[in-house]
């Protein structure tokens, strides 16, 4: 899961990422990357959200789909967001590995 979760190389599920927001966590890989991943299976959009290392921390990134990087705190709040409805408006998808 932690995989997925950091947007990892070949971590992303193409059937359930393709045409939706992917959430990713910032940490390991870099940041662009995450979206060029998210990009390669069909993802439409990308929230980068901050580990808790990065705090408050925004970077402009040019990255190559539609992105938004959010701090930790708000990233808390999408995480608790899709953790507690099946269907999460825009379709965002938080990557479980099963």
């Amino acid at each position: 899961m932690l995989f997925s979760l950091l947007c990892k190389p070949k971590s992303l599920d193409h059937e359930k990422a393709k045409g939706k927001v992917v959430v990713c966590l910032r940490g390991e890989t870099g940041r662009m990357d995450k979206g060029y991943q998210a990009a390669l299976v069909g993802a439409a959009g990308m929230i980068l959200c901050n580990d808790k290392a990065s705090g408050n921390e925004i970077i402009a990134d040019p990255h190559v789909l539609p992105a938004a990087q959010i701090t930790y705190t708000d990233g808390l709040a999408v995480f608790a967001y899709i953790n507690s409805t099946e269907y999460a408006l825009p379709p965002l998808l938080f990557f479980f590995p099963y």
